[in-house]
């Protein structure tokens, strides 16, 4: 077998993609913890579904778009490279949905599935996520610029703030944004929204509607890369507050995504 550097090095050249077709043109852009790992693991050979595939290279994509070092059309051309480059039938990384409208306009004719969890688990997973694995400096500006710029820390929020994390407000407001920014971005048709809980269930109706065999799922491989342990970081913070926090983190078009009706997560196909 050839060294692993060598095999990435073709995985990623262009005798590759012109040997290999792509099966299917499907995007996971749920954010992180929300079950994205478990999304990538679903699918089985042949179909190519990586889970952060280059991922270095579309953080600095996202962070030199946000600090205005990349006009639109450099953006653009950009995120472009980073997806021929992959070469993906799906295509899983949390940060395509920092880069969301311009996704969609690359790809309008794509598939896209956002996987959500309610803003309380969410909180609580990230939270722990953090302290568990703290990530690379250049994982650790992109948490800044996501988490934490422009906005204000509350006293309530020392807890985290004294373990190097980041503001309940700044957490949840970027589950709220870049949920409605996913929703806003991909039109109806082209989005499926799947809670985190049924991605086993779901399985064949996602491979279903990236344009994918049913059968070249498995639902067991559903629960990948979980956290495993709560630090109780969040039992330390005002309980009043908290819950607050969350409340003000809802919109009616999120509460929808769970509801199990058909104007729900099952309707958005």
């Amino acid at each position: 077998m050839l060294p692993a550097p060598v095999r990435r090095s073709l995985r990623y050249s262009a005798a590759y993609r012109l040997t290999h077709r792509r099966r299917a043109r499907a995007f996971g852009i749920g954010l992180n913890k929300t079950g994205t790992h478990s999304l990538a693991a679903l699918f089985r050979p042949p179909v190519r579904a990586g889970h952060e595939a280059d991922v270095d290279r579309l953080l600095d994509l996202v962070l030199d778009r946000a600090a205005g070092r990349l006009d639109e059309a450099a953006g653009r051309r950009a995120l472009a490279r980073h997806l021929e480059r992959c070469w993906l039938d799906v295509h899983v990384s949390h940060p395509l949905g920092d880069v969301v409208d311009v996704l969609v306009a690359l790809e309008p004719e794509g598939r896209y599935v956002l996987t959500v969890r309610p803003p309380d688990e969410y909180l609580r997973s990230v939270v722990n996520a953090a302290i568990k694995t703290p990530g690379s400096a250049r994982w650790q500006r992109y948490k800044a610029l996501r988490y934490q710029a422009g906005v204000d820390a509350s006293p309530h929020d020392a807890p985290l703030l004294d373990r190097g994390l980041y503001p309940v407000a700044g957490i949840l407001g970027r589950w709220r944004k870049a949920t409605l920014d996913a929703l806003d971005a991909v039109p109806p048709a082209q989005l499926l929204v799947v809670p985190t809980a049924e991605l086993p269930a779901q399985a064949g109706a996602i491979a279903v509607h990236c344009g994918l065999d049913a059968a070249l799922t498995d639902p067991t491989k559903a629960h990948q890369h979980a956290t495993g342990v709560d630090y109780g970081v969040l039992d330390e913070l005002d309980p009043t507050y908290l819950a607050d926090q969350i409340e003000a983190a809802w919109d009616p078009r999120l509460r929808a995504l769970f509801d199990p009706g058909p104007l729900g997560a099952q309707g958005r196909a």
